[in-house]
């Protein structure tokens, strides 16, 4: 069923796309479509016969166009708001956000918007020369061992999809006790508005594979910190077969390697396993870099043995001259985390009765 925007709607969606950095020109524009679509069901139908060279407004009008008549890609997925979700994570807290989320309760799309919080610019505490984080992830050793492999295949069985109206991440972190950040579920009431999804993932011949849904557990452990974004919810028939995360109570170290496993802009999981490096860490936050996208709000950040470090709360995107000689552009992601000892000490202190279901390495 195709949606039907509005002019203005249509109009303000179309400065939105064609003044995007991405859609700049014809080959930004086609990597920018290719990382929303295809991973995604029926994504090679939706990018078919869609014009995108030349005048970067003609371009934008055609893709919109092409999502609007296309529907959904899925049950309980528009085409239309993938596009969206990706614009969500990368134009910030602005005006823009505000209208992009409320096309979806605007036209009744199916899909919900990410959860996300920028990072301030003025928040960062790590390293700032672009061309020396560049030099460190371009020279960074990606040999690994392939028990690092089953140990990421493993720990990601624990990672779920939140939906709530906002779509966040979150991981099976202590006997049927889900975490994830307070700015996805900040309070009960949307704790038990909240489906829990495991398995939101495809099978290796790329079809989808069976889901288990959760929701929370009426009148069980509950526990919210907005100062760290945490919050833990206990869920009613986890899965018996998954294990929880282990949860590791030290101070991520600088230079080290971090993975994330995650379901950006909502999608299906995914791992991030290269070019990310812890920049700076102290008793309550780490922040990390990579070259990929933002990952998604209640992301378990994990050290290279795959035990829990740190809980994923907020990125911005930096896009840098790194030669100014050439006009070389280059694009990493900024990314902050609470501690996972600065987590475990609060809740300790403050709900023992968490605490003791918690999966701490002790």
């Amino acid at each position: 069923m195709s949606i039907d925007l509005s002019k203005a709607d249509y109009d303000r969606l179309v400065n939105i796309l064609s003044g995007y950095p991405d859609f700049s020109n014809p080959f930004t524009r086609y990597t920018f479509i290719s990382n929303i679509f295809t991973s995604v069901p029926r994504g090679q139908d939706i990018v078919a016969n869609l014009t995108i060279s030349g005048n970067a407004r003609i371009a934008a009008q055609s893709v919109i166009q092409r999502l609007t008549h296309f529907g959904q890609n899925e049950p309980g997925q528009e085409a239309l708001s993938l596009l969206i979700n990706s614009l969500i994570n990368d134009v910030g807290d602005s005006d823009d956000t505000a209208f992009l989320r409320d096309l979806f309760q605007k036209y009744h799309l199916q899909g919900q918007p990410i959860a996300i919080r920028p990072l301030p610019e003025t928040a960062w505490r790590g390293e700032r020369n672009a061309g020396k984080i560049k030099e460190k992830m371009l020279g960074e050793n990606t040999l690994r061992d392939i028990f690092e492999l089953e140990l990421a295949l493993e720990a990601s069985r624990a990672v779920v999809r939140i939906s709530n109206g906002d779509r966040g991440t979150g991981f099976l972190a202590g006997e049927g006790l889900i975490m994830t950040n307070h700015h996805v579920i900040p309070d009960r009431a949307t704790a038990a508005n909240s489906r829990f999804a495991f398995y939101c993932q495809d099978n290796a011949d790329m079809t989808a594979r069976d889901r288990i849904v959760c929701g929370a557990k009426p009148d069980g452990l509950f526990y919210t910190d907005p100062t760290l974004d945490v919050t833990v919810v206990e869920i009613a028939n986890p899965p018996q077969d998954i294990q929880p995360l282990r949860l590791l109570s030290v101070r991520a170290r600088p230079d080290s390697r971090v993975a994330i496993i995650h379901h950006p802009l909502g999608e299906t999981k995914k791992i991030t396993l290269q070019n990310n490096f812890v920049m700076y860490a102290d008793a309550q936050r780490v922040q990390y870099t990579t070259a990929t996208q933002k990952g998604s709000s209640g992301s378990p950040v994990f050290d290279s043995q795959y035990e829990v470090i740190a809980l994923h709360h907020s990125g911005d995107t930096v896009e840098v001259d790194t030669d100014s000689a050439t006009s070389d552009q280059w694009r990493y992601v900024r990314n902050e985390g609470s501690g996972m000892r600065a987590i475990l000490h609060q809740i300790e202190q403050d709900a023992p009765d968490v605490y003791a279901r918690l999966n701490v390495r002790r």
